[in-house]
């Protein structure tokens, strides 16, 4: 009887026991869980704030870099205005058209890396590109038979009379034109529309229907391909849909 009472006791012991250890850690193991989840909340919400910093970030460097590019041009426009006073200067009281030739004005505009020219192909929005640059070897693909081959330059015009007479921003003197371009392929062309003002030009080709599988091929003076860097002159518009 005495065996039987200590089992009694030693197993009744036994479940005290385990009871306050199960209700111990039932609360210790549910907290872990909370704190758990708390992390991944917190790591969450660093998460989105560093994306949030890094997305301003972005923003800013894209501001300061198109800041720098305006800087720059109206560093080489500077530069280009200040080359001809220069070139005045030297011989007094005559004027900049006695002065400078027309190849001393290449010469500068060159030099000072005036002109901003643009050579795309320019797509409707509602295809998968929106407009594209040809690449090193002459050539671009797009996905539609609907698109704009768009070629323009720019030049800072002159507000010196000086400068003026001197031919700068007259067309005659300008490093480019709307002759720096040729389509071979004239017959593909649906429309043109091109002008020209008192500080550059532009022209865009417009071309319709173009069946898939074709090819649109384009000319361009030795002085365009080497503003754009390209390694050839003879430049190709594939149309693959």
């Amino acid at each position: 009887m005495l065996g039987r009472k200590l089992a009694y006791l030693v197993i009744v012991i036994s479940l005290m026991v385990l009871t306050v250890f199960v209700t111990g850690c039932a609360p210790e193991e549910k907290g872990e869980e909370y704190g758990k989840n708390d992390k991944e909340e917190i790591k969450e919400e660093t998460k989105e704030e560093f994306k949030d910093e890094l997305s301003r970030k972005e923003s800013r460097i894209e501001n300061l870099e198109q800041e720098l590019e305006s800087k720059e041009r109206q560093l080489n426009i500077a530069r280009f205005y200040s080359g001809v006073l220069l070139e005045m200067a030297q011989t007094e009281g005559v004027r900049a058209h006695e002065v400078l030739s027309e190849g001393k004005i290449y010469e500068l505009q060159h030099e000072s890396n005036l002109w901003d020219v643009e050579l795309q192909v320019n797509v409707p929005e509602n295809d998968k590109s929106k407009e594209k640059e040809f690449s090193s070897d002459g050539e671009i693909t797009i996905d539609s038979s609907e698109f704009v081959l768009h070629f323009s330059g720019d030049i800072a015009p002159a507000s010196n009379a000086d400068l003026s007479a001197a031919g700068i921003g007259s067309h005659e003197n300008w490093l480019y034109s709307l002759n720096d371009i040729e389509i071979l392929d004239e017959e593909k062309v649906h429309d043109e529309k091109a002008a020209e003002g008192a500080t550059g030009f532009s022209i865009g080709y417009e071309f319709e229907n173009i069946s898939d599988g074709s090819s649109i091929e384009v000319e361009i003076t030795s002085e365009v391909k080497d503003y754009f860097g390209l390694d050839t002159s003879n430049l190709i518009i594939n149309v693959e849909k």
